[in-house]
């Protein structure tokens, strides 16, 4: 990934120094990695939240 930011001359010394990679097959399947592994976090965090308000809730009318 860090080719793909790089200026071209110095992209153009790493593809000689790694040989012949497939930089866009590894490049899409990062984004698709990376948004399966955001997506999956964020469904996490929701889930947990949810659980953390639903017992201080129930808590709170079992005091009452």
């Amino acid at each position: 990934l860090m080719r793909m930011n790089m200026p071209a001359e110095y992209r153009h010394i790493i593809t000689q120094v790694l040989g012949d990679l497939q930089f866009h097959f590894y490049h899409r399947w990062f984004d698709v990695i990376f948004l399966l592994s955001a997506s999956s976090s964020i469904a996490f965090i929701w889930v947990a939240h949810k659980q953390t308000v639903g017992k201080s809730e129930h808590e709170s009318l079992l005091l009452r």
